[in-house]
């Protein structure tokens, strides 16, 4: 069994926010330069705009994180949708089941039954989108840029 709780971020978690944000754009070998200081704030103005941003802790020692934004899904206005921005479980605690168990609570305890899931991986990050697949994610659109 896998000991993990969910809870909301509150004002002093921002910092460790800010590092572990910095640890996933490193992963997802991103082009993001901000500073420890610029990501904090970044967060914390995503938390304004009705983003929620949900710590994953393990033994009461935090593990991971996500932030999601909740709307209606535009095809099926019945339905809501879930956009998953940033998903995070630390380096040293991966390959031990917590970013699945994490997911299958987020859907069971904090996501409406029956939304759709949606989140960005980036075309590099090969092992995001593998672990996004073996959770039965399908790619839907490829987004494409030029300079």
């Amino acid at each position: 069994m896998i000991d993990l709780q969910l809870r909301l971020a509150i004002a002093q978690d921002f910092p460790l926010l800010a590092i572990m944000n910095r640890q996933l754009i490193e992963d997802e070998r991103s082009e993001n330069t901000m500073s420890l200081e610029q990501l904090e704030h970044r967060l914390r103005g995503f938390v304004d705009k009705g983003w929620k941003i949900v710590l994953a802790e393990s033994e009461a020692i935090p593990v991971g994180y996500t932030t999601f934004f909740e709307g209606q899904d535009e095809l099926k206005s019945y339905r809501s949708r879930i956009h998953i921005g940033h998903y995070f479980i630390r380096r040293e605690r991966r390959k031990l089941g917590l970013g699945t168990e994490f997911l299958r609570k987020l859907e069971q305890e904090w996501f409406p039954a029956g939304a759709k899931i949606v989140l960005d991986v980036l075309i590099a990050n090969s092992s995001a989108q593998a672990f996004y697949r073996s959770l039965g994610f399908l790619p839907y659109s490829m987004l494409m840029e030029k300079g």
